[in-house]
């Protein structure tokens, strides 16, 4: 039977509100733009605090979770007017975070989950903390981000909240993960979501290649000189990046499962997508969660104990997934060349462009050490680099906005991931060993793409990253 909500207390509905009203009036009143951040914003602030007294209403928590798992791709479109560039899956993680803080999460979780959502709440806390401290100190260099990002206050209070809304969904993916068939629904989710999105990305670069006059979806981004589809994303390596992601899961679904039409769909339609994106870190992501793959399919020492046998057993079942990854690969390309043009395909790959590329991401990164020393090593705060620097790569902000403690708690977030896979992956069970093959695999193509520019604060991110403690959380009491 699902579970059903009870209703917050009424103090953490006050305090949640008095909070929202706080931040818009003070961007409305004591920062530049604030009359346009109020004219389109304000409805938002509304819809937000409803959403939160309307979650006793939301009686079906496991449904609600799997809408937020499937729409955890829908970063920028679809959006309506008075919820503009607002994201789904951060809506129903607002409402699980409100029900954690009043009855508490899953119990007896293994001490990587702990330490994996210690670390992330300290992390948007503290960056949290430190962006509403300096944003009245913020000088913006790049006065046309004034203009997008309203005020500095703004941008960082609306950041620390789609962090929040992410640790909402990971508590909840927590609690809610009680055997092996929940991993296999998230994983069923996340891949559907892919298809769905590489599906739009490509449907989107065949409407602007042929300039066909058919609807896209509202807040849908376009490229001004590029054919490179935005999909649902904010700019195309977002979508490539969390393609080449869900592509894994759908890899282990076609080979692991039933309903093995529907997940080559998923697969071939993502793999188009995900080439028509023209993702270099996109491309990254998916060599390394390759490698990882492999390494972890090679390394299978239960497989080893058992014999020759089971030994050439795991290795002919990983190359048969390479074999379908890579005939998917090679159909996505000829689609996405063919709706493309090959013209546009050669330049985004062409030596020049990514070689001008390459030196604009070392130079971000060499500026690391700097940019320590510029704020202190206590960090800019969530949400305020882009004020200061007009963007970074994914990692350089995460760095720069949390200083040396933002540091400390990412390598905590990530070894407790990376010792959640090593679990899974001794665990004695074949079928457990090989989900955390593959899940390894997402988890180091997602890592990778946060090299490059992408929105560290979308929520999908921290999905993936949490995935491996959501599972050892599940499945903790079959280890030995």
């Amino acid at each position: 039977m699902a579970e059903r909500f009870r209703a917050p207390s009424k103090p953490l509905r006050i305090a949640l509100a008095a909070i929202l009203a706080a931040a818009f009036v003070l961007g409305a009143v004591v920062f530049p733009y604030g009359e346009w951040m109020a004219e389109h914003f304000a409805p938002l602030a509304v819809g937000v605090i409803a959403l939160g007294a309307a979650a006793p209403f939301c009686r079906d928590a496991e449904r609600m979770l799997a809408i937020g798992m499937l729409c955890l791709p829908l970063t920028q479109a679809p959006t309506l007017k008075a919820l503009i560039r607002w994201r789904v899956s951060e809506v129903v993680g607002w409402i699980f975070l409100l029900k954690h803080l009043k009855e508490g999460g899953a119990t007896r979780l293994p001490r990587e989950a702990r330490m994996f959502v210690a670390a992330m709440s300290l992390y948007f806390l503290y960056t949290g903390a430190v962006g509403a401290a300096l944003a009245g100190a913020t000088e913006t260099p790049v006065e046309k981000v004034l203009e997008y990002y309203v005020s500095p206050f703004f941008r960082s209070f609306l950041e620390t909240a789609r962090g929040a809304a992410a640790l909402g969904m990971v508590l909840e993916l927590l609690r809610a993960s009680r055997d092996f068939g929940d991993l296999r629904k998230w994983a069923a989710l996340l891949a559907l979501g892919g298809g769905v999105s590489g599906g739009y990305a490509l449907y989107q670069s065949f409407v602007g290649f042929y300039g066909l006059p058919l609807p896209l979806l509202p807040g849908t981004l376009s490229h001004p000189w590029s054919l490179r589809p935005f999909g649902t994303f904010y700019e195309p390596t977002g979508t490539g990046s969390f393609l080449a992601a869900a592509m894994f899961l759908d890899l282990y679904l076609l080979t692991t499962g039933r309903r093995r039409g529907l997940w080559a769909g998923c697969l071939a339609v993502s793999a188009m997508g995900f080439f028509a994106s023209l993702s270099r870190a996109g491309w990254l992501g998916l060599a390394a969660g390759a490698g990882v793959f492999a390494a972890c399919t090679l390394a299978d020492r239960w497989a080893l104990r058992a014999g020759a046998v089971a030994r050439q057993r795991v290795i002919w079942k990983g190359m048969a997934a390479a074999i379908i990854a890579v005939c998917a690969l090679a159909l996505g390309g000829w689609a996405a060349s063919g709706m493309m043009g090959s013209s546009n395909v050669s330049f985004a790959l062409s030596g020049d462009w990514l070689r001008q590329s390459a030196a604009s991401r070392i130079s971000a990164y060499a500026g690391v050490p700097s940019g320590i020393l510029d704020c202190w090593g206590v960090g800019f705060g969530q949400g305020l680099l882009i004020f200061r620097e007009g963007g970074a790569p994914g990692l350089v902000r995460l760095i720069l906005e949390g200083g040396i403690i933002g540091i400390c708690l990412l390598a905590i977030l990530h070894a407790s991931t990376i010792q959640s896979l090593r679990a899974l992956l001794n665990h004695p069970e074949h079928e457990v060993r090989r989900y955390a093959a593959f899940l390894a695999a997402a988890y180091a193509s997602c890592t990778v793409t946060t090299l490059n520019y992408i929105n560290t604060t979308d929520m999908w991110i921290w999905v993936v990253w949490g995935l491996p403690v959501i599972s050892l959380g599940a499945i903790a009491e079959n280890l030995r």
